[in-house]
């Protein structure tokens, strides 16, 4: 989150909490819920640092964590930006259209081969993490291989993985970092009334408007990102940037 905290720069205050179990952030003492962390997050912001209102973006597992700080604590949130948009209407069974089930189709067909370290860390966190805590190489090639996967066209550069692998490794924290995958559970998505941009990512670049709006209530804007992967702070800040402060605009 750190470019995306340097493109804002002097334009709004910028908090980037650690979520719990990474890095020297302590594990939940409760399973690893999105609902769960949001409520923290909540408490973060007004309790702690005496925000009365504001936006919020995550990305990967923060993403989910993002939606639950809007869908959950409207009285907090002024706004969302999501660029891992909601699945939210399949997780609560709603009827799909065929633009929708054609996405998830696509999606789905990916995950398989793609999805193999979220069955291992959901499946066996402690056994992969024993393997990945004795080995700095092995936990290079288990984050390292994400990173660079799900990175831009431009990929990353070697400083930015090196980083982030030591930073697990330093804090003995990559089992811990598991724990979204193996607790899983918590209720289904909720639906959003905060004010809302949708910057779609390219690795869901066929995500239909329509399945953003079945979740995010009012949808302010919706656009796909021309570059950049995964994780779009990282790889394109500027543009993210500039819909946070977009919709903090409208969202007045």
């Amino acid at each position: 989150m750190l470019p995306l905290a340097e493109a804002l720069r002097g334009e709004l205050d910028v908090v980037t909490p650690s979520l719990p179990g990474y890095a020297w952030s302590e594990p939940l003492p409760e399973p690893f819920t999105e609902e769960a962390v949001a409520r923290r997050w909540r408490a973060l912001m007004l309790d702690e640092l005496g925000y009365e209102r504001f936006l919020t973006y995550g990305e990967d597992v923060g993403a989910g964590v993002s939606d639950w700080l809007a869908g959950g604590h409207p009285d907090a949130v002024a706004g969302l930006v999501a660029t891992h948009s909601s699945f939210g209407a399949r997780d609560r069974g709603e009827s799909l259209s065929p633009e929708e089930e054609a996405f998830f189709a696509r999606f789905d067909g990916e995950g398989p081969l793609a999805g193999g370290y979220a069955h291992q860390q959901g499946s066996r966190p402690d056994t992969t993490a024993a393997a990945l805590l004795d080995s700095p190489i092995g936990l290079l090639a288990w984050v390292g291989e994400k990173l660079l996967e799900w990175a831009g066209d431009q990929g990353l550069p070697d400083d930015t993985v090196l980083t982030t692998v030591t930073l697990y490794w330093l804090t003995r924290s990559i089992g811990t970092s598991f724990r979204p995958y193996s607790d899983a559970g918590g209720a289904p998505h909720p639906l959003v009334d905060a004010p809302a941009a949708v910057r779609v990512q390219r690795r869901e670049r066929d995500y239909p408007r329509s399945l953003a709006e079945r979740s995010y209530r009012d949808l302010r804007s919706f656009s796909m990102l021309e570059r950049g992967g995964h994780f779009p702070a990282l790889d394109t800040p500027a543009e993210i940037a500039a819909a946070v402060l977009e919709l903090e605009a409208l969202a007045r």
